[in-house]
């Protein structure tokens, strides 16, 4: 038996591939949207990608042209799969971030709160607090990120709303030096994990300096409470802990969308895409968006050059005919005389003929 693949096998495997990548990129997309703005280019990429495998999979006699047509068609829905893996990263990486942040807040006050004599109220508050932050926790160790966003139960701006009540009310029932020492564990938890993000952003990240700066005046708070009185104390601690609160959301947005662009230029390099962009100096500056832009731009170029390409191979099987082509193929006439400006433009016709109707 012979082991030979025809050409229309190992198109059709190529095809198949491709509808399989395309599949994971709307299911990152599906994910995506539900609490982020996609950049309308992207999902426009989808449809036009989705349209080329549809177009490639109504040829009926595979040739080399088109099997190399079907696997640069196939890259480029690689390319886009990545791109949505990318953001998808990003979205994950945030939330893991915001869960971290609120664990610790959540724990500390907690903690403050029971080891005190309070009103009969705020156990209540605390385990609802407890709750919903184990709830949160849930659906990332379930992988469901976006639903810590979008889950109709609680979201985690509601609980750190809830975190500041509950704090709010202990000021008058728990004393300030109690309320001073446990506001710095959460702080110094908070910076600890600073620190390793900040290590990881590139060090040419013109974020990184400025998120030093920070750290270093929340830390001086810290340091500025020796000589204070406990009600001093206890005011300066809290506003280093707001500063600690608000540099972790800002870093982990930071460092988020460095990663973003290190997988965005690996995907470049891998994919050897032609992108108008410095994708060095993006990794560097953690500049996530330029290189998105960049990338989705370079892919609609090939995809529109493929199309040209495609309709070029279409015509010369239907002897230059529009009608004919547009009758055998999705193409309407519209779009296939716009290609054939473009063609023509491009001196790639070398005669145009018309037949009237008699």
């Amino acid at each position: 038996m012979s082991d030979h693949i025809s050409p229309t096998d190992t198109f059709e495997e190529v095809l198949d591939s491709g509808r399989s990548e395309l599949s994971a990129a709307r299911s990152e997309y599906d994910a995506l949207e539900q609490t982020e703005e996609v950049p309308s280019a992207l999902v426009e990429a989808i449809s036009d990608l989705e349209r080329e495998l549809e177009e490639l999979d109504q040829t009926l006699n595979v040739g080399d042209e088109d099997l190399k047509l079907a696997r640069e068609t196939v890259q480029r829905v690689g390319v886009l799969t990545d791109v949505f893996g990318a953001l998808r990263e990003r979205q994950r990486t945030i939330v893991e971030a915001d869960i971290s942040r609120i664990e610790h807040h959540v724990s500390g006050i907690v903690t403050l709160a029971r080891d005190h004599d309070v009103d009969t109220h705020i156990p209540q508050d605390l385990e609802t607090l407890e709750r919903q932050n184990s709830m949160l926790a849930a659906l990332v160790d379930k992988g469901r990120h976006e639903k810590v966003l979008t889950n109709d139960r609680v979201t985690p701006g509601e609980v750190d709303a809830a975190i500041r009540r509950v704090n709010a009310e202990l000021t008058t029932q728990v004393s300030d030096g109690h309320r001073a020492e446990t506001y710095e564990s959460i702080t110094e938890a908070l910076l600890d994990k600073i620190h390793e993000m900040l290590g990881s952003l590139d060090e040419e990240n013109p974020e990184r300096t400025a998120f030093s700066s920070d750290l270093g005046f929340v830390k001086s708070l810290l340091e500025s409470t020796d000589d204070t009185d406990d009600a001093g104390a206890a005011q300066t601690v809290h506003t280093a802990l707001e500063g600690a609160l608000m540099l972790h959301y800002a870093v982990a947005r930071t460092l988020a969308n460095q990663r973003v662009a290190v997988a965005l230029a690996d995907t470049v390099t891998d994919s050897e895409l032609s992108v108008g962009c410095n994708v060095d100096q993006c990794v560097a500056d953690g500049d996530a968006e330029t290189l998105i832009g960049a990338i989705t731009d370079a892919v609609d170029t090939e995809v529109e050059l493929s199309t040209s390409e495609r309709l070029r191979q279409l015509l010369n099987e239907h002897d230059g005919s529009v009608l004919r082509t547009a009758q055998a193929t999705d193409f309407d006439v519209a779009t296939i005389l716009d290609h054939l400006e473009q063609l023509y433009n491009d001196g790639q016709i070398a005669d145009l003929e018309v037949t009237f109707d008699q």
